[in-house]
């Protein structure tokens, strides 16, 4: 999997060694290598599974709109239901636009 390179800080302080910090916990470590970039396995992993986090709150905000409409669709003469299901929408829109992916309202609701 190649992924871009990080932006992360680098101070050089002598030969071999490089103080670096970590774009996850933000922590500061000597560094032997100049490519360097997390400070321990946990950080990496952490930051390699971020696209499997994303893809699963996806899904569950997917499901979330897929469930108030048939909940829409159940109470359709409910005034109170109606208002609830809109302030849904509402937040499930906030919520996508605030993402960095490409969801229609079409697929949603």
């Amino acid at each position: 999997m190649s992924r871009e390179l990080i932006e992360t800080q680098r101070v050089h302080v002598e030969d071999g060694v490089w103080r670096v910090q970590c774009p996850v916990c933000h922590r500061w470590f000597e560094a032997k290598r100049a490519d360097a970039t997390f400070d321990t396995a946990r950080c990496r992993k952490w930051y390699n599974d971020a696209p499997k986090r994303k893809k699963h709150a996806l899904e569950e905000l997917h499901s979330m709109a897929i469930r108030a409409s048939e909940i829409a669709h159940t109470y359709r003469y409910s005034q109170d239901v109606f208002d609830q299901i809109l302030a849904l929408r509402a937040a499930l829109k906030k919520t996508l636009e605030g993402m960095d992916t490409d969801w229609s309202q079409e697929r949603l609701l």
